[in-house]
């Protein structure tokens, strides 16, 4: 599931506190303009976090 926010650095700095959710891979930009992260949701389920650049 990808789940588009303003800012994926912010988001995945806000989620990193909360208890079950654990960071995949950290932000980085992709070469088709967008900035990606992957994190777990609480049941350890995969989510994409996406901005455009």
């Amino acid at each position: 599931m990808f789940i588009f926010v303003r800012d994926v650095d912010d988001a995945v700095a806000s989620l990193s506190g909360m208890r079950g959710v654990r960071t995949l891979k950290p932000p980085s930009d992709m070469p088709w303009g967008e900035r990606v992260a992957y994190v777990t949701d609480p049941d350890g389920n995969p989510v994409a976090l996406a901005a455009t650049n």
